[in-house]
């Protein structure tokens, strides 16, 4: 069965997702990435170098998507296009899946970094069609294009029926008079999704015993912090020296234990540190051998 990894943004692609991108290769060099973005004139040369696939967002226009478009009702506080294309990137995932001919798929936020294997990394969510994390889709896991289509499928009719439409704008009326903001978004649609569904999808916690997938580097989630002058703190890394690897691992608030890191969220200003926590830069292989010695002598201070 063909895997995939796939990143989705609108052009320019901005530095931190060369960093995403470049660091989900090191631990992933026989796995495709696909990068799906609006002009394939504006990709770094990096990212040409180290293989990536990039197909243009009007590749993977369809009727569905154009369906949605029309039936979309807008219920956010956030811009219009932003909202709708977070909703939208499920159904031009779905559309690339089916061009690229890709059955199984990692999907990752332009501000998440992977530090694990596809095989590793679904394998936790053998019994699953799909895995979410605490509602969100910045890594998000599909066995089958089928489990893709069938989120989508959920998402019109949600939008088709008027009664959804009615009854969340009654609840964000409700909402805010008492200065609960509500936001009718793609988390909104995978948490609802997921309580109906149950069995087919998982939805991680931040909170682990052996592995976890950050939700936000910048909100402690149970786990130690680590504050520096100038900025909001952040989760405190131990990195481990694993084969060529450097594992990210958290340390947890209640019992001390080290948690080992699948994944790193830098939501909002936390994308500007990425860099810092790359684990490997193809383009310096200076640079990877001083990761490298660094480590083995407990020098290995980056964050």
């Amino acid at each position: 069965m063909k895997k995939g990894i796939f990143f989705i943004h609108r052009s320019p692609v901005p530095p931190y997702l060369v960093n995403a991108i470049d660091n989900t290769k090191a631990f992933n060099p026989e796995t495709p990435i696909y990068l799906l973005l609006d002009k394939k004139d504006l990709v770094p040369l990096t990212l040409k170098k180290i293989g990536v696939i990039c197909v243009t967002l009007d590749q993977l226009e369809d009727k569905r998507h154009e369906h949605f478009l029309a039936i979309y009702q807008h219920i956010s506080g956030n811009d219009i296009q932003f909202e709708r294309f977070c909703i939208s990137r499920w159904f031009y995932l779905e559309a690339a899946m089916k061009l690229c001919n890709v059955q199984e798929a990692i999907h990752l936020d332009s501000d998440a970094m992977l530090f694990t294997s596809f095989e590793e990394f679904s394998g936790y969510f053998k019994d699953y069609e799909m895995a979410i994390s605490e509602n969100c889709g910045h890594c998000a896991y599909f066995c089958g294009l089928k489990s893709l289509t069938h989120f989508n499928d959920y998402v019109i009719r949600f939008f088709e029926n008027q009664e959804n439409i009615d009854l969340f704008q009654k609840r964000k009326n409700e909402g805010a008079k008492i200065g609960k903001k509500e936001y009718l978004s793609d988390m909104t649609l995978l948490g609802n999704y997921q309580k109906e569904n149950p069995s087919l999808v998982a939805n991680y916690k931040p909170i682990t015993k052996d592995w976890f997938v950050d939700n936000c580097i910048q909100e402690d989630d149970g786990y130690v912090m680590k504050t520096k002058k100038k900025r909001r703190p952040f989760k405190k890394i131990f990195w481990e020296q694993q084969d060529k690897y450097m594992i990210p691992y958290c340390e947890r608030s209640d019992d001390g234990r080290r948690v080992r890191a699948l994944a790193l969220h830098f939501k909002g200003g936390g994308k500007r540190y990425m860099s810092q926590y790359n684990s490997f830069i193809h383009t310096n292989k200076l640079l990877r051998l001083y990761q490298i010695l660094m480590a083995k002598h407990n020098l290995y201070k980056r964050v």
